[in-house]
Parts: structure tokens; sequence; C-alpha cells
């Protein structure tokens, strides 16, 4: 192949005449156009294309040592064999026809196996009897990888080892299992049904006793009544926590969230007391209780609905459209009802107005027009005035992307470029170590625009949505639970005390692991256990000097699987914030930065979880990661420079962020400290092989300041 555009494709200065054989000149194949220094700059030609290639066939060995098993198609115009190697089990499968051509394959062998196909680590549909059904396009092929289909986990018992369903025996009724000995039966089953869950939060807890506090009657249209419980579960160790557990009886049929089995007293089966969420038609029966503003009563309490004029204008006079449920980890139950309506359960009942609920009704009543519509909420009131969220419904949001998978898309197309760039010996430019802040006042440099791409206005984008965010947070009336207030030395004192105390709880426990860690880790754990008084001098800086600032009610939880992208603009997913503090917590005002470090950190998490994703689909080997880490590095800061500038920019005329560039800075690492800090602990708590990011972060931090811009007083703009 010709080697370059220059004279005689690169190979010789001579003359063309006196060349041993002539180049080529044919227009097709001009050595000007078709050659290697071209191609190496073109992330998507051919010669890429061959070393991803060769990439993906080193990866997986039964591509070169595989057992070769040929099927027989009726299309034998389509080669498909199954290739096995170890634990790899490969299913090729070409078009060797220049037309597009269907093909049936007896796949039956691999029933309940998933096909994820192995350049983009795509899954296509799990496999049955039927026979398999691909299209494939003009002289095109497939690579798939052979999965078994994730199960779900079964349940245990808290020894491990997995537990049949309890008997508890009524007398007519599965209501009776509210009362007396059915009831004590079934507070003895809950232990082990809890800890089979990932929304249970107290997973590494030892349950001590679960209770049932109190539950309402909730109708089912068509079916006989469900219920909603509250348990309280009490640990050896811990503070008790409520959880809200809908409950149901399933007859004849059979439900993965089973958690006992009643029967009569003759020895006949009633049926199962299961999850009523895995039942569509107990989501449908909360969402109108929203809709037509009923409330459930007990002797205790009740469930209050509140709905907004949305509701009706999203659902109009149309029957409430049947849901799919899906459990997230963070402890909530979420029904998507046709498109229309999101409805989020908070299976964890915590006292106080949930801030999904409060925040989204006042910037609702501000016009803040960044999130999705607010349309109601189920709130318990106890006669003990008591109050906790349910339930809070939401508008769907059409064509949304999450804003994490959106921002790993823009990371994986920086990284083709990179590799084209890396495999011409260019290395990314770095910044002048003397005025990081000269940087930002020039914009970014050509290079950096040219690699990551359009990304840079979507980070700036999502740093004046979080600006506004903010400002809205803090618009109400002064005294005001969304007014702002000063930033008094008593507040920072607080702030540095909470600070040291986790840097000091979760270096303590560094310091007790440091020798069970990778050889390659430890010297980086051991200069972070030696950076300590560095970290501490700079969080010292928050009580020894003074700061005009703000502090305002905060997103609490802000980063980037918190947004979506509309393909015009980001909304706010929710404003829920970190479910593992307790509510009255969350509601504390604090400084804005809080939100910002963690948006920080997680474009940098972003950086690296897209190069990981490289190495997963074959196109680079792991081993490289510290030849890239400079380009790495580069995406991170470029992306995280725009997000600060537009952000400062945004939110300076307010007054919330120090006036001083100096102290704006010092206070922002301040907190990005403590966010590593935070993220450190959790790794180690969880014996995590993520701890290498946090580590090096800390590193960084400390050598280095995260430049910020605050915009001169000519620049001053009016918030609009």
């Amino acid at each position: 192949m010709q080697w370059s555009p220059d004279k005689n494709a690169g190979f010789s200065r001579a003359n063309p005449q006196s060349l041993y054989l002539p180049i080529i000149l044919d227009p097709a194949y001009h050595y000007e156009a078709c050659n290697v220094e071209t191609h190496l700059s073109n992330p998507h030609s051919l010669l890429w294309w061959m070393r991803r290639l060769l990439m993906l066939r080193k990866r997986w060995r039964a591509l070169g040592e595989g057992k070769c098993e040929f099927l027989q198609p009726e299309n034998h115009k389509i080669l498909s064999y199954i290739l096995r190697h170890e634990s790899e089990t490969l299913l090729v499968v070409a078009n060797l026809s220049r037309f597009t051509q269907p093909v049936e394959l007896d796949l039956s062998a691999f029933k309940q196996m998933i096909p994820i196909e192995l350049f983009g680590r795509t899954k296509f549909p799990a496999i049955t009897d039927a026979p398999y059904v691909l299209t494939l396009g003009p002289h095109n092929f497939f690579w798939f990888s052979l999965e078994p289909k994730p199960q779900p986990p079964p349940v245990k018992s808290e020894s491990g080892a997995p537990a049949a369903l309890p008997v508890i025996a009524v007398a007519e009724n599965w209501r009776e299992i509210f009362d007396g000995k059915p009831r004590a039966q079934f507070e003895a089953a809950l232990p082990d049904y809890l800890k089979a869950h990932p929304w249970f939060f107290a997973q590494n807890k030892t349950i001590k006793l679960v209770t049932l506090k109190e539950h309402f009657i909730v109708p089912l249209p068509g079916e006989a009544p469900a219920a909603l419980a509250f348990v309280q579960v009490e640990f050896v160790e811990a503070n008790p926590e409520l959880y809200a557990l809908p409950l149901g009886l399933a007859g004849g049929r059979e439900f993965t969230q089973g958690i006992a089995e009643l029967t009569l007293p003759a020895g006949a089966r009633l049926g199962v007391i299961y999850d009523a969420l895995a039942n569509p038609a107990f989501s449908k029966a909360l969402l109108d209780l929203i809709r037509d503003r009923e409330h459930l009563r007990n002797e205790q309490g009740e469930i209050v609905s509140t709905r907004t004029p949305a509701l009706r204008q999203v659902l109009n006079s149309d029957p409430t459209p049947d849901p799919v449920v899906r459990d997230q980890d963070e402890g909530n139950a979420t029904a998507l009802f046709q498109e229309k309506v999101v409805l989020k359960f908070f299976r964890r009942a915590r006292q106080g107005v949930n801030p999904e609920w409060e925040i989204g009704h006042f910037i609702a009543e501000e016009n803040f027009p960044h999130s999705p519509e607010l349309l109601g909420a189920l709130e318990y009131h106890g006669r003990d005035d008591s109050l906790m969220t349910l339930a809070v419904a939401k508008a769907f949001v059409p064509y949304a992307k999450n804003a994490w998978k959106f921002t790993l898309e823009s990371v994986s197309r920086f990284y083709d470029r990179v590799f084209a760039s890396a495999a011409q010996g260019r290395s990314p430019e770095t910044p002048p170590p003397p005025g990081p802040l000269k940087l930002l006042h020039r914009g970014p440099v050509a290079q950096t625009a040219d690699h990551v791409g359009t990304y840079l206005e979507s980070a700036r984008l999502l740093g004046v949505r979080t600006a506004e965010l903010h400002l809205a947070l803090a618009s109400g009336e002064p005294g005001t639970e969304f007014s702002a207030e000063p930033m008094t030395p008593h507040y920072l004192r607080s702030v540095f005390q909470s600070m040291r105390a986790l840097a000091v709880q979760n270096l303590r426990l560094l310091r007790k692991q440091v020798k069970s860690l990778p050889p390659d880790l430890a010297p980086v754990a051991q200069r972070v256990l030696e950076l300590e008084p560095v970290v501490f001098g700079h969080y010292r800086q928050l009580v020894d000097q003074w700061f005009e600032a703000g502090r305002i009610r905060i997103h609490g939880d802000c980063h980037l699987g918190q947004f979506f992208w509309t393909g015009r603009d980001f909304v706010f997913l929710n404003f829920e914030g970190n479910v593992t503090v307790p509510i009255s917590e969350r509601r504390i005002k604090r400084s804005p930065l809080r939100d910002v470090a963690r948006m920080l950190r997680s474009f940098h998490h972003a950086a690296y979880a897209g190069f990981h994703q490289q190495v997963e689909i074959g196109v680079i080997a792991r081993e490289n990661l510290p030849k890239f880490e400079p380009w790495v590095r580069h995406w991170n800061r470029a992306v995280s420079l725009a997000y600060l500038q537009a952000y400062c920019e945004k939110l300076h005329p307010s007054g919330i962020l120090p006036v001083e560039e100096d102290k704006l800075r010092r206070l922002l690492l301040a907190y990005l400290l403590n966010q590593v800090m935070d993220e450190l602990g959790r790794e180690l708590r969880s014996h995590s092989d993520n701890v290498r990011a946090p580590l090096a972060a800390i590193v960084q931090l400390t050598d280095e300041q995260m430049p910020v811009h605050v915009p001169a007083a000519t620049e001053t703009k009016t918030p609009t």
C-alpha cells in the first residue's frame, strides 16, 4: 500500500521515470488519496477497521482456536457455524451474496441464551425453540457471543442457602396475616425476603426484628383488593428503618416476588403472598388514586392524594393505561404508563416531604422548564402529625436518552479520533502550568475542539442548566425554604469538621487495607496516605478565610445519570437527592459547589468508563491504558473546564459564588476532595477494583487545582 501523498507515494525522492515499478495513478486508488498516512488520520478507514478486527480476534480465542460446528440453514447463500473454546461460544453468520438475504437458524440447543454482537456488545433477542431469524445486507456478517440469560437471584435465607417459601396457615382469608399468629409467622418470613432484593438498603446489616406497623387496603379494578403495608425493620447495630411493602394474593398465577405460601385448615393451598408491584393492576390503582383525588384511611392515619391540572391534560378522559414496572437499585420502583406518565414509588418510607415532590412542586411554580412536568403525589399523614411521601407522578419525556449513555457515546467517538492521532505519534496539548485561568479566557485550543467535538457545547449547556436550577432554588422569598442565606463562619466550620471527619475515617480504612491492594496500586495508596496533611490543609482554608458566598437548597446527587438528553436540550430527571441520607439532611442549605463537584467527578468517571468500554469491545488492549492516560485526562479536563466556565458565568451575578477567583477555586477544591474521599470510602468498603480512580484523583487534585473563571465586572450579565 502507498505510504503517503508525498512524491512517489512517500517511498522515494527519485524521478518517477527511474522507479523500478510505476506508482499507482488510477483515480480510484491514486496514491494521493489511498495511502497509509491518510488512512491513519481517518478513524473510519479500512486500515482502522482491520486493526479493530484483529484486536477483536485476539481477544476472543475461539475465533482462532475454537472447534468449528457448521449449521445447515435452508438459505445456501448464508454461511453459519458455531465456534467453541473453553467458556467461549461464538456464532458466526456471513452473507456470501451480493444481495440482502434472510436466514432461519436452528439454535434450539442454545435455548434461553442471549446473542451479543461482538463489535458493539449489542444484545439481540433471546434464543427460543423457534427458528432464529436474521437479515443480512450484501456481503455482511455477524459475530455473536452466546451468553447465558441473566437470572434473578433466588430467595435465600440469612445462611445463604436457597429457601423455600414459608407456609402460613389461615382460616379463610389472606388478610389474616395482619393479626394474631399468622401475623407473627409472616413477620418472621420477612427478613429473608427483604435481604434477597437489591432495593433493600440495609444488605450489610443484621436484622433483629421486622414488625408490621399498619396497612391500607388498596382496591384493584376487577381483582381482589391488595394491601399497602408499612414494616419496621430493626437492626442489631443501627437505627430502625421503615419500608412500604405492597402485598397481594396470587392464586393460580406464579410470581417471582413470592413472600409466603398460605394454606387453609384442611391443608388446601390458598395462594402465595407476593409483592403487589409485580401486578400491573396495583400501580394502576395508585395512579387512579392520584387522578381521582381519593384517600385511603385506617386507624393510624390516611394516604392523601394530590394532583396538578397537568395530569388531566396528559391522560385526558382516557382510561388509565397499563403500566410496565421496574425496580431500581436506589430503592424505588418506577411504573411507566405508555409514554404518558411515570410513577415513582418510594419503597423506603422516610419522615418528611421527599425532595422529589418538594423541589419539583416549587420549581413548577417558578416555571422552571428543564424538568418533567409534575403531575401529582401520594403522601401518608399520620394521626401523630407524621408525614411521608409515598409516590410521585411526572410526565413522560419522549425521545429522551440518559445523559450518561449520551456522554459515553460521545466519549467513544472521541477515542475513535484519539486512536488515529496516537497512531501518528501525536499527544494531547498540555496547558501551560503557570496561569491556567488564561486558558479559559482564550477558549479551548483548536486541538481540543477537534478531538472532543460537539460534546464541548453539551458540557457548556449542562453548566448553564445546572446554574439555572440553582438560581431557581434560590428564587424564593427571603427567609423561606427556597431562598439564599449567607455562608457564615459557623456554617463553614461545620463543613470543615464534617469533611475532616470523613477523610480521617476513610484514610484510616485505607491504611488498614493498603497491604491487600494490588502491587501496582500500593505505592499510589501510600502516596495518598502521605498527602493527608495536604488534604487537611485545603480543608482548613474554609475556616481560615472569609467567604462572601451563599448557600441554598441544592440537588444533592447531581451527576450525568440525573439528566435526560432530548436531542436538543438537557432536562433534570429527578430531585430526590442522595437517598442514603435522611430527608432532613437533604433539605439543609449548602453551597451549590457541592453539586458542581459531583458533576465534575461524573465527567471523570465517563472518561474512564468510555475507555474501558473500548477495551470490552476489543478495540484496544487493557495494558495500553498508561499510553492513553494523557488523552483520557485531556477529555476530562476540556469538558470540565467548559462546564465550569458556563456555570460560573451564568451564576456569577447572583452573588451565591465567591467573587474572588482564588477563593472560588479553594472552595471548589475542598468540595472536590470531599467528594473523592466519599468515593474512596465506598470503594474500600465494597472491596471494589474501582478504588484506583479515587486514589489517582486525590493525587491529581493535590498536585494541581481545577482552574475556574469568574467573569470580570464588565462581563456581568443579567440573569434571564
